[in-house]
């Protein structure tokens, strides 16, 4: 719709909207507007940062799907990794209070 089809200047030369006719037949007064004027009907409905940043974040995916899978490549070990022998966990705790010297009491 072409709202500046409507606008009109007066002798003056100050915009404005015509008086409409309402259903009822009673008349909605002439509004003096300013140069540029947009009605709210045309104007785009403000956004927030915050609504903004949620939109842009929206996944292509329904809750709980991530996407397809993406393979990863597999652990291929190395001689070193492979003459090791394999520590337990107690084993590596042993080794730590091996290393650490006990404070001694007088």
């Amino acid at each position: 719709m072409n709202y500046e089809a409507n606008l009109q200047r007066d002798a003056q030369g100050r915009l404005y909207i015509p008086p409409t006719q309402r259903p009822d037949g009673s008349w909605r007064p002439i509004r003096y507007v300013k140069e540029g004027y947009i009605p709210q009907e045309e104007q785009d409905i403000y956004q927030s940062k915050g609504k903004k940043w949620a939109e842009g974040a929206k996944s292509a995916f329904p809750v709980g799907y991530s996407g397809p899978k993406i393979e990863k490549p597999e652990y291929k070990p190395t001689n070193e990794d492979l003459t090791k022998p394999a520590m337990t966990k107690n084993q590596k705790k042993r080794q730590k209070k091996k290393k650490v010297p006990t404070a001694t009491l007088r």
